[in-house]
């Protein structure tokens, strides 16, 4: 741990300002940094009732509070928002009773009308009973797990959305919960469910708009600190890494760095993929530059950070982008694929970790062929 029981965090520094990822970004959301989020002096010294928050000495923040996280928006993270075509998506939870035959002999599956003969499966019948999507998910687990891509007449069709002109479309005014609910159980029916399927408890249907993608512009930021004993640190700061000062025995600069990870740092766009997988990544990838950052300093730890989120976004997350499991640990040269690590090296815009750019990747080009 980093002893700073004097420290006011009062700036921050993104790095990585040039990266870009995929996909045509027209909105760029950028929260204000608020200086006394993170102003530990006055809690620690005073311990007073008015701020009732505890103080912790930490190396690294990881931020998983999902899309625009209260901390977030404290500490100053900078998105870009994608906006695409609408697209509405509808999940629906059940319970799953292993006792029921009919609920047992369903299997996890997945279908799409850019696929031929669809009508003969799941989205035929769907159709059949007017409810009409773009595709839909299956999971069977611990409960029925079912995500569709519905289209908007549907949703006008069955009562669902009662104005077709509000704005926002699924403004909680302008949805109809029970109809909603009616959706869901046929749903569920028509894939092949028995009607006494019971909705899980929570989060049993839920309806969300995802013409829209936020995603941070920076894989990370740091916060720079100082001490009472150097007042004139936040003048050294830039977000060129070549520019900041070096955390040096004895100094009274500290860089504290923040990970978004999850929502926090890339909602899921579905055609290139669900959340889960970017999102288990990216955790791993933090965890792996707080590793980093202990063994070889924060400039590494940037550069690593920087390469992994640039790898995870190069491509629709397919087989391609990453390893089978079994080779997995945190390091991100273990999980994503030979192919995916030599084509971010080659184009990322940011500096590459040496042991990166002298790696040498066989057969890093075979997939394409």
């Amino acid at each position: 741990m980093i002893d700073t029981p004097e420290v006011d965090y009062d700036f921050f520094v993104p790095f990585d300002k040039a990266a870009e990822i995929d996909g045509k970004a027209n909105l760029t959301k950028t929260s204000t940094w608020i200086s006394s989020t993170l102003k530990r002096k006055s809690v620690v010294a005073n311990n007073t009732s008015e701020s009732k928050v505890a103080a912790f000495s930490f190396d690294a923040l990881i931020i998983a509070e999902g899309e625009w996280s209260p901390s977030s928006k404290k500490i100053g993270v900078e998105k870009t928002i994608d906006r695409f075509n609408q697209a509405i998506g509808v999940v629906v939870n059940l319970d799953y009773d292993a006792n029921d035959k009919d609920q047992a002999k369903l299997q996890s599956f997945h279908s799409s009308k850019l696929k031929g003969k669809w009508r003969e499966g799941p989205l035929g019948e769907l159709e059949k009973a007017n409810i009409h999507v773009e595709n839909i998910e299956y999971l069977k687990g611990t409960t029925h797990y079912i995500v569709i891509t519905v289209e908007k007449r549907t949703l006008l069709e069955k009562g669902v959305v009662r104005d077709a002109s509000c704005s926002p479309f699924l403004d909680k005014t302008n949805v109809d919960t029970k109809a909603l609910y009616d959706l869901g159980r046929d749903i569920s029916t028509n894939i092949g469910l028995p009607t006494s399927t019971k909705f899980c408890d929570q989060n049993s249907v839920q309806i969300f708009d995802f013409s829209t993608r936020a995603r941070c512009i920076h894989s990370h930021l740091w916060l720079g600190c100082t001490t009472e004993k150097d007042t004139h640190a936040e003048s050294h700061l830039d977000v060129d890494i070549s520019n900041t000062p070096k955390l040096e025995a004895g100094s009274n600069f500290v860089q504290v760095p923040v990970f978004p990870v999850g929502d926090a740092l890339l909602e899921p766009f579905w055609p290139q993929g669900l959340g889960s997988n970017r999102g288990f990544h990216g955790a791993i990838d933090a965890a792996f530059a707080c590793l980093v950052l202990k063994e070889q300093g924060f400039e590494e730890c940037s550069k690593e950070r920087n390469l992994a989120y640039w790898a995870m976004n190069l491509y629709a997350f397919k087989s391609i982008v990453v390893q089978p499991e079994k080779n997995w640990n945190t390091d991100p040269l273990a999980r994503y694929s030979a192919f995916v690590m030599d084509q971010a090296r080659k184009t990322s815009k940011s500096e590459v970790p040496k042991r990166i750019a002298d790696h040498k990747f066989t057969g890093s080009t075979s997939i394409l062929r």
